[in-house]
């Protein structure tokens, strides 16, 4: 499976991925697979990824 495919399954199943890849589709007036080959999204996915900087981490409430 090549990144551009893992890419586009991410996106199928990540909410706020896909919320990104969107908004810059209808910013940038481009179509997924264009918007999918653009370095700073795939930096973005990268990020989004076990590990990465911006990894979905479950919440915990604060008791006080």
């Amino acid at each position: 499976m090549t990144d551009r495919e893992r890419m586009k399954r991410f996106y199928l199943t990540n909410h706020d991925f896909q919320v990104y890849v969107n908004k810059n589709c209808q910013t940038y007036k481009r179509t997924l697979d264009q918007e999918l080959q653009s370095p700073i999204t795939f930096e973005y996915y990268k990020s989004m990824q076990k590990g990465g900087c911006n990894e979905p981490r479950k919440r915990t409430d604060i008791q006080l």
